[in-house]
């Protein structure tokens, strides 16, 4: 064989210092640790990046704005709260059969949470008739001021009793309020489930009181920069936040009223359509049979010009979640534990 000149090198031997096997971790650069925090694209890698040590945490807590606003396009969690004697919270995420961890929020009784919006968590107290937004991770507080009602409204015998005028149902957000100052949050307050608009920069509450919507609400939400709002008889009302006391348009239910149908909810689809999902109770309920008998989906669709709701038979690759405080719908295929075409009822 001929020869075709490789030399071949002595490998050279190089000595591993103790501190590249054991590194230095809390004393590396804070310049440094501000390029890793700003690569971190999730909330978990976030959390576990400032629980590191105490240089790592005050990076972390320099730049929570940004990332509170950019946690928004996380996936969304489970929040499950502890009772009055405990405080904690666990948040549960989709993608692990497991609860992540337990959080310490500031939750004083009688307080009570009524919504989670743009990675903030709505708080009610029944003493000082406040409103509270609470960011769950980094335990940041904006206060909202007192929540008054119509003087017709009030009736002071039975304030504090179960059916109190305040008795909140939901509130939603329009934005996050730390980065959009001039936010917006709409709650469905009272017996009759009245609607009331909080305006961010002006600090000042607005009840409507246009009697065109008032069979009572069930269900709010922000979608297309409008309010949505559905009522006892299933119709779909929007409102532009800057003129709320009146609606810009009306969606009359296709369907036939139902005085069983004792829930309703809208939810906006991953495709952006606005769903109307009815929950139908089951009326001979036994202790071992569900309370639920069916859900009833609609989208609202454009055809050939005219706007109606359209039943929806089959969601495809769509998962959705209901519940009081908040509703939702993601794509069932990027999550590793969620089925598609179901409907999670919480």
């Amino acid at each position: 064989m001929s020869n075709l000149g490789i030399k071949r090198k002595r490998a050279k031997k190089f000595e591993v210092s103790k501190s590249s096997i054991n590194p230095d971790w809390a004393n590396i650069g804070i310049d440094i640790l501000t390029v890793v925090e700003r690569k971190i694209n999730s909330i978990y890698d976030y959390l576990s990046f400032s629980a590191v040590c105490k240089n790592w945490n005050v990076v972390a807590i320099q730049s929570r704005c940004r990332r509170m606003i950019g946690s928004n396009k996380d996936k969304p969690l489970l929040l499950l709260l502890g009772d009055k004697f405990d405080k904690g919270i666990v948040y549960h995420n989709l993608d692990f059969d497991r609860s992540f961890t337990r959080l310490n929020l500031p939750r004083h009784f009688p307080r009570k949470y009524y919504g989670s919006s743009h990675g903030w968590l709505i708080e009610f107290d029944y003493t000082s008739f406040c409103f509270f937004l609470i960011n769950p991770f980094t335990c940041q507080v904006v206060h909202i001021p007192t929540f008054t009602l119509p003087a017709s409204t009030v009736n002071y015998n039975d304030i504090q009793g179960p059916y109190t005028p305040y008795n909140i149902l939901k509130a939603v957000l329009s934005a996050d309020p730390l980065a959009f100052p001039d936010y917006f949050m709409m709650v469905i307050y009272g017996r009759t489930k009245k609607l009331a608009l909080f305006e961010g920069s002006l600090q000042k509450w607005t009840h409507l009181e246009n009697e065109q919507f008032y069979s009572g609400m069930h269900d709010i939400i922000h979608y297309k920069n409008r309010f949505h709002s559905i009522d006892e008889d299933g119709r779909v009302f929007a409102f532009n936040p800057s003129h709320p006391q009146s609606c810009d348009y009306i969606f009359i239910p296709r369907e036939r009223y139902d005085s069983k149908i004792k829930r309703k909810y809208l939810v906006e689809s991953p495709g952006g359509d606005l769903l109307k999902i009815l929950r139908v109770p089951n009326d001979s309920v036994t202790r071992h049979s569900p309370r639920t008998l069916r859900f009833d989906i609609w989208k609202l669709l454009e055809v050939e010009g005219v706007i109606e709701w359209v039943a929806v038979e089959n969601l495809g690759d769509v998962a959705l979640f209901l519940g009081d405080n908040h509703s939702l719908s993601v794509v069932a295929s990027d999550y590793s534990n969620c089925y598609k075409n179901c409907l999670f009822y919480i």
